[in-house]
């Protein structure tokens, strides 16, 4: 599969999606939410409590 690049991306990605469509049926049968987000997002920089961005926070910052 090394040889053939496409094929092991299609595979990549292929149980990526098994695993992504498993765990938003787990969640729904404990009646939790999945949220997507784009590959983009900001999300380390956002406050998970209050939602405050922070634009010049730095990944070595964290607490």
């Amino acid at each position: 599969m090394q040889k053939n690049h496409c094929l092991a991306q299609a595979v990549s990605d292929s149980a990526w999606s098994s695993f992504v469509t498993k765990l938003e049926y787990k969640a729904g049968w404990f009646g939790k939410t999945i949220l997507r987000i784009g590959q983009f997002e900001p999300s380390s920089k956002l406050c998970n409590v209050c939602g405050y961005y922070n634009p010049n926070l730095n990944p070595n910052a964290r607490e």
